[in-house]
């Protein structure tokens, strides 16, 4: 993400303190590599300019169901790469207000079953240096058209279960109330 000496912009002992993005060891990786390398020019990661950067953080900025990025970059605005998914793909959003537990329901966990799949995943605070991942909680469901199952154990030790939740939405939680609201997301 750059070098650790703060807006340290000049060459030094012939190194340059921009830096691409991260690159991986190169031991135990050869059949990972290339296919993360045709992965990341897919992408267009291999056209982001170089950077000093010092924090990332995750989430959906435009509501449309996939999770962007956003990079500090030291001394510079930061930069935003948008997502802009896989046509086909279901997903679903969670945010959670905490009433018993704290509001921003900071670990509360979500599970989810479609199909079979199971997921689940926790509210976190705090993420990288001087960023905050987006709190709603997001699933990825591929081709599943239906959540069997969502399960929402909060901090205060309360559990509430969900039955037959459609995807493709954001849904707003609210604790020992259920869902208080429904934003549609673009068609997948």
């Amino acid at each position: 993400m750059g070098h650790r000496v703060f807006r340290f912009r000049q060459r030094w002992l012939g190194r340059s303190f921009r830096r691409q993005r991260a690159r991986l060891p190169a031991d135990g990786l050869a059949g990972f590599r290339p296919a993360l390398s045709r992965a990341a020019a897919a992408a267009g990661l291999n056209a982001i300019p170089l950077a000093s950067r010092r924090g990332a953080a995750f989430g959906d900025v435009n509501d449309d169901g996939n999770i962007d990025v956003l990079l500090l970059n030291v001394g510079e605005p930061p930069s935003l790469l948008l997502n802009h998914g896989v046509a086909g793909n279901h997903r679903v959003l969670f945010r959670l207000i905490g009433t018993k537990s704290n509001r921003a329901a900071i670990g509360a966990r979500v599970t989810v079953r479609a199909g079979k799949l199971v997921q689940f995943s926790e509210v976190r605070g705090g993420a990288s240096y001087l960023s905050q991942n987006d709190l709603r909680l997001h699933f990825g469901l591929g081709k599943e058209s239906n959540l069997n199952s969502v399960e929402v154990q909060w901090p205060s030790g309360l559990v509430e279960k969900l039955q037959n939740v459609a995807p493709d939405n954001i849904y707003t939680l609210v604790e020992g109330r259920g869902i208080r609201d429904t934003k549609p997301l673009p068609a997948p």
